[in-house]
């Protein structure tokens, strides 16, 4: 397990966009690339939230995580 709940990561996109990631729960028993719920943000808008635009966390595993910088 790469992440707790709480970490921030931030990654800088092809697209020219800066993300920032928090892990918000961390869940052993979704499959492994599923295993941590996110919130994302783009350009730090916290407008741009994923959740607040879906309805919902997004879905990753370790192979995500491993791209991006922690904060």
């Amino acid at each position: 397990m790469l992440a707790k709940t709480g970490d921030k990561f931030e990654m800088d996109s092809i697209n020219g966009h800066h993300y920032t990631i928090e892990i918000i729960n961390v869940n052993e028993c979704r499959p492994p690339e599923m295993i941590y719920a996110c919130d994302i943000w783009m350009d730090n808008d916290p407008k741009a939230s994923y959740y607040l635009q879906e309805g919902n966390y997004y879905f990753c595993g370790d192979e995500i995580l491993l791209k991006c910088k922690r904060m």
